[in-house]
């Protein structure tokens, strides 16, 4: 018996020690296992936070597009207002250029009318004074002639 009471006695310890391990071993798991779900929380704000960073930067590469489109646009609209510019420049300028043609023309056409018109005043002016003038020596000369008598 006293061979089975210290194969009992042995199996006991071994059982205690057993049990002390699983206790041991379960206390460390369960702190393992607190540990990986405070790890996994951890991640799972940190993920939350950065889908939300996701969706912010999301919504202002939406509104960067927007604007690019919008610019781009506007650049096109502009483009074609510049088209219209240039076109209209081209014939303002063409018109100066005709303007001026014109302006000298006439300029060349005035001064030969004022030239014959001058001309044509200072013969017409030298008929009026030599007939003035023969009307005055008639009459002075009828004056004379009438003083005399």
């Amino acid at each position: 018996m006293e061979i089975a009471n210290v194969v009992l006695g042995v199996l006991v310890l071994a059982l205690g020690g057993w049990v002390f391990v699983l206790v041991r071993s379960g206390s460390e798991a369960r702190a393992a296992a607190n540990a990986a779900q405070r790890e996994q929380d951890r991640l799972a704000d940190e993920n939350a936070h950065l889908m939300g960073d996701l969706e912010e930067a999301r919504r202002e590469l939406e509104l960067a597009r927007a604007q690019a489109e919008a610019s781009s646009q506007r650049v096109t609209e502009l483009s074609v207002e510049q088209a219209k510019l240039v076109e209209r420049l081209d014939a303002g300028a063409k018109l100066i250029e005709e303007f001026k043609a014109n302006r000298e023309q006439l300029v060349q056409q005035f001064e030969a009318l004022g030239s014959r018109t001058l001309k044509s005043n200072q013969e017409a002016l030298g008929k009026f004074i030599t007939e003035r003038l023969k009307d005055a020596d008639s009459l002075s000369q009828a004056e004379l002639d009438k003083r005399k008598q």
